[in-house]
């Protein structure tokens, strides 16, 4: 391969040093010594420099110098400095779970209260029955704690009165099963999310936007 570049024979090529990683892709790095005053005027002449992607220049003793060119490419004829292909293109798909409160579970929205458009009536059966599995625990632990049998049974129709806060069968029973399932333990249930990932690998000189669009 022939260096393509200009300029006048008082500076020489000492190396060129070509090498590849994932992140930058090519790079190739031209380092030229001579005189200090033909090394400044060759590092901004197109060139040395043209489609360079890093330039620098050093002082050495004896009124010498040393420009070292770097190029995003294996050379400087083909800089290629809009490349639109990254280097890899992978998509990730991975399936996980959160747990959330079971209360918060679809079937449990048939006790939520409905939007109130006007006054102040929440009827709050979802948050009657939690209160009414706590006191219950509180009593059974009481109990414990003096050594004394606690054998009553939870009565949800002691804490809450289903006609006066217009609570039909289906709501009751709902609510019944949202009182077993927490004195049962079973006080969070499992929901599925799921993770998208597309990692790409571009070269340093790309032009290619970030963008996933539809």
């Amino acid at each position: 391969m022939s260096l393509q570049f200009k300029g006048t024979t008082t500076i020489n090529v000492e190396s060129i040093n070509r090498q590849w990683s994932e992140t930058a892709g090519w790079e190739s790095v031209y380092r030229y010594k001579g005189p200090f005053t033909a090394i400044e005027a060759a590092a901004i002449n197109t060139a040395y420099v043209g489609n360079a992607s890093r330039i620098d220049v050093r002082q050495e003793p004896g009124d010498y110098g040393v420009l070292e060119v770097a190029f995003a490419s294996i050379d400087n004829t083909t800089a290629n400095t809009t490349s639109q292909e990254p280097d890899t293109d992978n998509w990730t798909f991975t399936p996980y779970q959160e747990q959330k409160n079971v209360w918060e579970h679809d079937y449990f929205d048939a006790i939520d209260d409905s939007r109130v458009t006007s006054g102040n009536t929440f009827k709050a059966l979802k948050q009657r029955v939690i209160t009414a599995v706590d006191a219950y625990k509180a009593r059974v632990e009481n109990a414990n704690a003096a050594n004394d049998s606690y054998t009553a049974p939870l009565d949800l129709n002691g804490f809450i009165n289903w006609a006066t806060s217009s609570v039909g069968a289906t709501e009751q029973q709902v609510a019944k099963d949202l009182a077993w399932m927490l004195l049962a333990g079973r006080e969070t249930h499992p929901f599925h999310k799921y993770n998208l990932r597309n990692t790409r690998i571009l070269p340093a000189n790309t032009s290619l936007a970030v963008s996933h669009y539809k």
